[in-house]
């Protein structure tokens, strides 16, 4: 798991991966009011966003009425299911839901988003 700021662009955007292998079942991230988020798990076909036990994405069909939400997926030659969030806020923080249809079973990992005003 990292995260890690990209630059050369106007807006600053945060990322943070976790491997869909990971052993843990709960991760947790920081970021500022205002940055985009993306979460990146690697090697799913399938899978689903969840927040506050409410769908935001079934694998690419959106459910959210949310404008700033958005899926990135099968970009390059990995298989990446990435819920993106634009302009993150405080009303954003809580614990999302990535559920990833595995070869036998879903394997849900549960992610808490923590949103800090900037210094």
């Amino acid at each position: 798991m990292f995260a890690q700021a990209l630059r050369g662009t106007k807006e600053k955007i945060l990322m943070v991966q976790q491997k869909s292998k990971a052993d843990r079942n709960t991760a947790e991230f920081s970021v500022l009011i205002g940055q985009m988020v993306c979460y990146l798990l690697d090697g799913i076909s399938k899978g689903a966003w969840l927040n506050r036990s409410s769908i935001i994405f079934a694998g690419n069909d959106k459910w959210s009425v949310d404008p700033r939400v958005s899926i990135v997926s099968n970009m390059g030659d990995k298989h990446e299911y990435s819920l993106q969030i634009q302009k993150v806020d405080v009303t954003d923080e809580g614990f999302y839901t990535c559920s990833i249809q595995s070869e036998r079973n879903p394997r849900p990992k549960l992610i808490q988003l923590i949103v800090k005003a900037p210094p």
